[in-house]
C-alpha cells in the first residue's frame, strides 16, 4: 500500500460478477451487430458483382443500373441454389468463389427468362 492511498487490493469485490458478464454480453452483441451489418453489406456488393456480370454476358448492361444488378444477383444467388440443388450439388455456400459462380448463373437464368417475357 502506498502512504496515503486507499488500498486498492480489494476495489473489486465490490462488483458483483455478473455486471462484469453483463458489459461482456453487451459488447459480444454489439460485435453480433456489427458482423450483420457487415454481411448485409457484403450481400449487397456480392448481388451488385454478380448481376453486374451477368447484364454484361447476357448484353443487357447498358440497360441495368446498380439496384438492378443487386436486385438481379441476389435473386440469380437463389435461382442458382436452387439450380444447384436440383442437380445435387451445393448451391451459395458463403463468400467464396464457386458461390459467386453459381450466384451468377442464376443472374443469367433470369435475365434469359425475363427477356423472354419482354419480347
Amino acid at each position: 500500500m502506498v502512504h496515503g492511498l486507499p488500498n486498492l487490493r480489494h476495489f473489486d469485490q465490490g462488483i458483483s460478477h455478473t455486471s462484469n458478464r453483463s458489459i461482456m454480453i453487451l459488447s459480444c452483441q454489439t460485435l453480433f451487430h456489427m458482423e450483420a451489418e457487415m454481411n448485409f453489406l457484403v450481400w449487397i456488393i456480392f448481388g451488385a458483382l454478380a448481376g453486374w456480370i451477368a447484364s454484361i454476358v447476357m448484353g443487357k448492361n447498358k440497360q441495368m443500373g446498380a439496384i438492378a444488378n443487386i436486385v438481379v444477383g441476389i435473386i440469380g444467388a437463389f435461382i442458382g441454389g436452387w439450380l444447384m440443388s436440383l442437380f445435387g450439388a451445393q448451391g451459395v455456400t458463403g463468400f467464396n468463389f464457386p458461390s459467386f459462380l453459381v450466384a451468377i448463373v442464376g443472374a443469367i437464368v433470369l435475365l434469359f427468362v425475363v427477356g423472354l417475357f419482354r419480347r
